[in-house]
């Protein structure tokens, strides 16, 4: 208790995984195995700490912005990109922001 359990160290600790997950994220050859097993892993020691508990709090994404979605990949993989922008803006009209990342296709509320 002198040190107060050492939670200085606890979150450098914390930071460092932070950084190192960023690092992975940022090579192409990391899978994305890897980096949900990391992320895991910075959920374990932030939850420890009591830190970021709010994280994995997802909103569930209803079935209609899902198969507009769906309907927005599929057009844009025919190469039909006004169609996909079509999709994408009546998306964001019904509240949701859709992204393109190298994980896949994001969807959150906005």
């Amino acid at each position: 208790m002198d040190d107060d359990l050492n939670t200085a160290d606890a979150i450098t600790a914390v930071f460092e995984l932070v950084r190192d997950l960023n690092t992975m994220s940022a090579d192409s050859s990391t899978s994305k195995e890897q980096l949900e097993a990391g992320a895991a892993v910075f959920d374990e020691l932030t939850g420890v700490l009591g830190l970021l508990y709010n994280r994995n709090k997802e909103e569930e994404i209803p079935a209609e912005i899902l198969e507009l979605a769906e309907q927005r990949k599929n057009a844009r993989k025919e190469k039909n990109f006004a169609l996909a922008d079509e999709l994408r803006d009546k998306i964001a009209s019904l509240g949701y922001i859709i992204e393109e990342t190298r994980q896949g296709t994001k969807i959150r509320k906005k």
